[in-house]
């Protein structure tokens, strides 16, 4: 008897966890902000290694150089092109709101501009690829991000975007790209924040 109640009960928690996996996976596949929250998690105990110090050098190294000038467009359809922006040091990431690693990187996005805020040698553009304001201000709104949103107003190079996102760009005030980073990644770490000084204080 005690043996049936037993198997009763071992089969009722194995049901129960089985059905809230499910509704877990569930939840992931649908919910990208949920799937966004795991990621972020990960990140924290170290168990998804998203940080991007094994890319960035001691000795700042060009890896590519832009053969063709790029426009941007923000909301107010104010045009800006990179060439344009030749003198300062330039962090471009392609996103989207319904992309969770794209999601789960951006607190640390924002809070290395909220470092570098008061700096004007140094710009962010975060380029939504579905190329739509109201979401992506929306989103920026509800979670309270400083970060402006904008378009490509021309053609992106493959060299920038290759169909996977998030994609991070830095360029260095001659307009060279000194980083380029595709997926999720920490850009609130010691070792990034010392990379961008580095560039903010070069000539």
């Amino acid at each position: 008897m005690n043996t049936v109640k037993k198997n009763k009960t071992t089969k009722i928690i194995s049901n129960l966890f089985f059905g809230l996996l499910l509704l877990s996976t569930v939840i992931m596949v649908f919910k990208p902000e949920a799937k966004a929250w795991v990621i972020k998690s990960l990140m924290k105990v170290g168990l998804f290694k998203a940080d991007v110090p094994n890319r960035v050098q001691k000795n700042i190294k060009v890896v590519d150089k832009p053969t063709a000038d790029i426009l941007f467009v923000n909301e107010a359809k104010d045009v800006i092109s990179l060439s344009s922006l030749k003198g300062k040091v330039v962090f471009i990431n392609f996103w989207a709101t319904w992309c969770p690693p794209c999601i789960a990187e951006m607190p640390s996005i924002n809070k290395l501009h909220d470092q570098f805020k008061t700096n004007d040698q140094i710009v962010f553009l975060m380029v939504d690829v579905d190329n739509n304001f109201r979401r992506a201000k929306k989103f920026m709104d509800k979670n309270g991000y400083c970060l402006s949103v904008f378009a490509a107003g021309s053609e992106i190079p493959v060299s920038f975007l290759d169909k996977t996102i998030p994609s991070t760009i830095i360029l260095d005030k001659q307009g060279n790209v000194v980083l380029h980073h595709v997926g999720g990644a920490n850009y609130a770490d010691a070792e990034m924040i010392d990379f961008i000084e580095k560039l903010v204080a070069s000539k």
